[in-house]
């Protein structure tokens, strides 16, 4: 399905001029309880109302996991078979993390782990805790050293 999706985005971009646009919005890890990667839900019709709008918990009926999470800024209509009205409990959770940019980082742990990256982290899902013991000396160690 997701597939079927981005093949129809890239159709969708390479012919600009059909009134249809891309619906994004970040898929939502309950048990790390951070947004995933930027999806493609939908082709919508109609002129990009782009993002940047109030911040949407989106659920979708899935038939192979049940229902799936969404948060989003899209603008405009949800995608047809979207419920956009933020009546599953696990919306709070959803609209926090949209809140808060809490990311999904390759290494993240469960949920209160502390492990989540900032927005401005580096993109390969690093952080200083993974630059290993000698990436920058100890201030104790210059104070010896001298």
């Amino acid at each position: 399905m997701r597939r079927k999706v981005a093949a129809a985005a890239l159709l969708v971009a390479a012919c600009d001029s059909t009134g249809a646009y891309v619906y994004y919005a970040r898929t939502y890890d309950p048990d790390r309880d951070c947004l995933g990667q930027t999806v493609a839900l939908d082709i919508m019709m109609g002129d990009d109302p782009g993002l940047g709008c109030t911040h949407q918990c989106l659920t979708v009926k899935d038939p192979d996991s049940g229902t799936v999470l969404y948060g989003t800024t899209a603008c405009g209509p949800v995608p047809f078979g979207a419920n956009a009205t933020g009546s599953d409990p696990r919306c709070v959770d959803v609209l926090s993390a949209l809140q808060s940019t809490r990311l999904c980082s390759a290494d993240a742990g469960p949920k209160d782990a502390g492990k989540d990256v900032a927005i401005d982290a580096p993109g390969d899902g690093s952080d200083a805790s993974d630059a290993g013991p000698d990436a920058a000396p100890d201030a104790s160690e210059d104070a010896t050293a001298d």
